[in-house]
């Protein structure tokens, strides 16, 4: 009874992994086809990580978190809400952003559109080291 469980829920959150890669796939096509903005994924891990941990885009640009693995994450870029104030940096100007709670397969999107080193981190797991960071460009 557990091993099907189990089986069952692998199978949900594979089957939502799947389906929030092909809603950012389609997110980017379409933005790409239509001359907008471009779109970048990080994914939220088992191993209390956001992959890539850095990135770097043009402002302008999306960033799409996807939670691949079956905890509760956020993205969250607000120093109010952080433990240790290095966990998190704003470029001024820049409005601070929470995704609230992620569940397995849940996505959150984000448009950046001032320049700056924006650094955020998962609210559950900041103690764990999980953050990651964004560095977005001016646009030419």
């Amino acid at each position: 009874m557990f091993a099907m469980m189990k089986i069952k829920r692998m199978l949900f959150l594979f089957r939502s992994v799947v389906l929030a890669s092909l809603i950012v796939l389609v997110t980017v096509n379409s933005s790409y086809a239509a001359g907008k903005t471009a779109v970048d994924t990080v994914k939220m891990t088992n191993n209390a990580q956001f992959l890539p941990g850095k990135l770097t885009i043009t402002q302008g640009n999306r960033v799409v978190w996807i939670n691949t693995s079956d905890l509760v994450h956020t993205v969250t870029c607000d120093r109010q809400q952080a433990i240790k104030a290095k966990d998190v940096a704003l470029p001024d100007n820049a409005k601070a952003f929470d995704s609230g709670k992620l569940n397995p397969g849940n996505m959150y999107s984000k448009e950046f559109s001032t320049p700056g080193i924006y650094r955020y981190f998962c609210i559950p797991h900041e103690a764990l080291g999980m953050t990651g960071e964004i560095i977005v460009k001016k646009k030419n």
